[in-house]
């Protein structure tokens, strides 16, 4: 076949996906695999631990920012970030003062 026969209809789309080596379902929606729980520090913007949280999957946040289970508390600073949470409760918190252990 003629690239010009291709690019019409359905031929040109499997084409492109023959080019590209991807698997025409690698951006298909499926169920997500089961995770661990991923614990983490959240950290204030000056890199002292507030408290220690578990990562939650499945849950939408933006690009720059975790869902969080807070599991404890241990820093609160008046009129901070953390002043009305309380422990089990799911925050949004920024991906740069989050870390993983």
């Amino acid at each position: 076949m003629r690239e010009s026969n291709l690019k019409s209809g359905l031929h040109y789309s499997n084409l492109k996906i023959l080019l590209s080596g991807c698997s025409p379902f690698a951006n298909a929606d499926r169920p997500s695999m089961p995770v661990p729980p991923m614990s983490c520090e959240l950290l204030d913007w000056y890199g002292v631990i507030v408290a220690y949280g578990t990562l939650k999957q499945g849950r939408r946040a933006s690009r720059d920012f975790y869902n969080i289970l807070i599991d404890e508390i241990v820093h609160v600073i008046e009129d901070g970030p953390l002043e009305d949470v309380v422990p089990s409760e799911i925050i949004t918190w920024e991906k740069s003062c989050t870390v993983f252990i």
